[in-house]
């Protein structure tokens, strides 16, 4: 490691030695910051692992249910059945802070609409069960949305505070240590050639 070129004086050491402080503190807390960064993105991780599995499993199962359906029904009312809701749905999108970064939250508003008029002659047992699955598939999706976007900026800022505690840990200490050692050493060679010059001078007085 190279150290800063700068002029071995007391008054640059005491300089360095107060840098070299604010280094090491700073450090510390941007260690902690990443540790706490890296806990919570395992937590919502772990929370967008487990919601992915539940919607590949509820979308597996509505379409089985379309598969069996699609056999025992004319495909333009069945994709007509599937088509009317009694809901419009709104996505809205607000901030949250999370160690200080901006994520989003998302929230569906319902708006209930003119109910259609559904023909008993169109009904099917499976496509009933889609509808069901429906909303709390709307919800999954969102939630998954949510932890993803999550996910991601809390990565990014991750990495961002890695790139900072390493260029301190392993560049910026290192270089003011070495510094500090090299002042001190030339100051006290310094101390040393003055005291013999003095003894030199007595000496000769004498």
């Amino acid at each position: 490691m190279a150290r800063l070129n700068v002029n071995p004086t007391r008054m640059v050491l005491n300089d360095l030695q107060k840098r070299l402080g604010i280094a090491s503190q700073g450090h510390k807390l941007l260690k902690e910051k990443q540790d706490s960064l890296i806990r919570q993105f395992m937590v919502y991780f772990e929370q967008a692992q487990v919601l992915r599995k539940q919607i590949d499993t509820d979308f597996a199962l509505m379409n089985r249910n379309y598969q069996y359906a699609s056999l025992e029904m004319d495909e333009s009312i069945l994709d007509e059945s599937l088509q009317q809701t009694q809901t419009k749905m709104h996505v809205e999108r607000k901030q949250e802070n999370v160690f200080g970064m901006s994520v989003p939250h998302y929230t569906i508003r319902e708006e209930q609409i003119e109910e259609s008029s559904e023909s008993l002659y169109w009904s099917h047992y499976r496509i009933d069960d889609i509808k069901k699955t429906h909303p709390e598939m709307k919800q999954h999706l969102i939630e998954l949305a949510q932890l993803e976007k999550t996910c991601f900026i809390l990565a990014k800022e991750i990495k961002s505070t890695r790139r900072r505690v390493n260029a301190l840990e392993y560049k910026t200490i290192p270089q003011l240590e070495e510094t500090i050692t090299y002042i001190k050493l030339r100051i006290d060679d310094q101390v040393r050639s003055q005291q013999a010059r003095v003894m030199k001078v007595t000496e000769r007085s004498e």
